[in-house]
């Protein structure tokens, strides 16, 4: 007769919530590790490569540049409150700045547009403001929801010589601080420049930058809460690197950091 083994009514309820918690982990690491991956695939053309998930990353990226380098920022959050102006005026004007300058370098703008759903609540329960366009702005009017820039300002980007990409965030669909602090590193899947400066949508520039496309090393000036909250870094595109970071930014989500 094989001895029988009884375990407490405790220590039978450790057990299995033990396991049910490994099975779980187990679970959500194997969908964490095949859904969030990152995959780096090989030639693309611009226009392709844009129309990729951010989850994607070429290694060489044919056309849209009109240089070997670019000065880059991420304009997020871009919605129907139209609060995004006031920065998008400012990359006009530091695009025009670092023309008078002497720069030769291409100017981009990555536009994280905001998903329609807070939109249509931001239509129903705000008036327009001064930002709105003028057909806009009756006392009975919404705003209506934008799934691009519109007309208007994507002409004033166009006028300045700013190249326009659409992104979605770097992980995820939440828009949040934290999301676009990430999404600075879509900067990264710029693979079709040999260099690249970042600045926050804020910053002005007051020197002609071109020769720290020079350098071979990144750099930055780090912020004092997070090395995510830079205001201006020098990077090397590099589907490599995008796959580190794009791998930290789905860790912090998984672990619910982000």
């Amino acid at each position: 007769m094989s001895p029988s083994l009884t375990l407490s009514p405790t220590l039978s309820l450790a057990l299995s919530l033990t396991l049910t918690l490994t099975l779980a982990l187990s679970l959500l690491a194997g969908s964490n590790g095949e859904q969030f991956r990152t995959e780096v695939v090989g030639t693309c053309s611009a226009g392709e490569r844009d129309a990729l998930p951010t989850s994607v990353c070429c290694t060489t990226v044919n056309g849209g540049a009109s240089s070997p380098n670019a000065y880059a920022t991420v304009l997020g959050g871009v919605d129907n409150s139209y609060k995004y102006r006031g920065y998008l005026y400012n990359v006009c004007i530091a695009a025009q700045r670092l023309r008078d300058l002497g720069s030769s370098a291409d100017v981009v703008v990555i536009i994280i547009m905001r998903p329609e759903e807070p939109q249509l609540r931001l239509a129903g329960g705000n008036k327009p403001n001064c930002s709105t366009p003028e057909q806009y702005r009756g006392a009975d009017a919404g705003n209506p929801p934008l799934t691009a820039l519109p007309p208007e300002d994507a002409e004033l980007l166009r006028a300045h010589g700013v190249r326009v990409i659409y992104s979605g965030v770097m992980h995820g669909e939440r828009l949040d601080f934290a999301s676009l602090m990430f999404s600075k590193g879509l900067v990264w899947r710029l693979t079709e420049y040999r260099a690249v400066q970042f600045f926050d949508a804020d910053v002005m520039p007051l020197k002609n930058m071109d020769p720290f496309f020079r350098l071979h090393r990144f750099m930055a000036c780090a912020g004092k809460v997070s090395a995510m909250d830079a205001g201006y870094f020098r990077l090397t595109p590099s589907c490599e690197d995008y796959k580190g970071l794009r791998d930290l930014a789905v860790k912090a989500n998984y672990w619910g950091a982000h």
